[in-house]
């Protein structure tokens, strides 16, 4: 099973939309306050933020050694309460006289300038996903005692319209099985060898070391987009933004690309992931 870490924001902004009650965006929850873009633009009252985006980050992991003195990587879990990467990586980084096309950049948001070595860029930290060809599903869950899963469809039945109750003890602990229901939606999200070599360069250029181009953490993001008025090298122009930008979700991985430089796919799951137990009786 995938380490998904659930956050808070998409619990209480799932919260608003089951109730039909405004979102209220919070101070210190949002990407926009962390990178300094739009922060503090909320959304209209009932404009209810959607999940749309991607944000990546190395700081996921850390090396471990393991039998015979190898080395692997290891994930660093986040809270259901952290609100940003450990360590955000940009998916683009390019001088202003280099800067995306406008069919480019229609695919990123949370563009903002950043300087190093002295050297001014033009930053993109979240990618736009497409959810046009997913297909959510509810399944069964079934995790043996070495920790392989089994998944099959879960197809609701006569018996869910009419359940019986659980015999449940009283008097000893009642446990989770190991079979558990989820509702699941997966995207499997190409990144193409022009992205990979898009992310070798941030890596060169933010660490002069292309070998940090490891993407360790995945975020998948809620937001609002908006339409505003950026700065180029040929002067202003109108950019599709996004606002009120929470991570939902904190997905761990580990994907190092400078040995993916001719692409690679980043698979994910969308859906309330976490586990929904079924309990049984047990004796002690």
């Amino acid at each position: 099973m995938e380490l998904n870490t659930r956050t808070v924001y998409s619990a209480y902004l799932q919260t608003c939309m089951l109730t039909k009650r405004p979102f209220v965006m919070k101070p210190f929850t949002t990407l926009n306050e962390r990178f300094d873009i739009q922060a503090g633009v909320a959304p209209a009252t009932n404009d209810y933020p959607g999940l749309g985006f991607m944000v990546i980050g190395n700081g996921g992991h850390r090396m471990v050694t393991g039998a015979g003195g190898k080395t692997k990587p290891e994930p660093i879990q986040h809270l259901a309460t952290d609100a940003a990467p450990y360590d955000p990586l940009p998916w683009v980084l390019r001088l202003p006289s280099e800067d995306l096309t406008s069919t480019e950049r229609a695919n990123y948001a949370l563009r903002k300038e950043e300087t190093y070595d002295g050297r001014t860029y033009i930053a993109y930290y979240a990618r736009r996903l497409d959810f046009s060809t997913v297909v959510p599903v509810m399944q069964y869950i079934t995790v043996d005692e070495n920790g392989d899963q089994t998944v099959t469809d879960f197809e609701p039945n006569n018996s869910n319209l009419f359940p019986t109750p659980q015999n449940l003890e009283n008097t000893n602990v009642n446990v989770p099985t190991g079979t558990y229901v989820s509702a699941s939606a997966k995207i499997l999200i190409p990144v193409s060898a022009w992205e990979a070599n898009e992310l070798i360069n941030v890596a060169q250029v933010k660490y002069a070391d292309p070998d940090y181009a490891i993407i360790s953490e995945v975020e998948l993001v809620t937001g609002v987009n908006k339409t505003v008025s950026v700065s180029g090298p040929s002067g202003t122009f109108n950019f599709n933004e996004v606002i009120a930008a929470q991570v939902a979700s904190h997905v761990a991985a580990f994907y190092p690309v400078r040995f993916s430089r001719n692409g690679f796919e980043i698979s994910l799951d969308v859906g309330a992931t976490e586990p929904l137990f079924r309990l049984v009786e047990a004796t002690s």
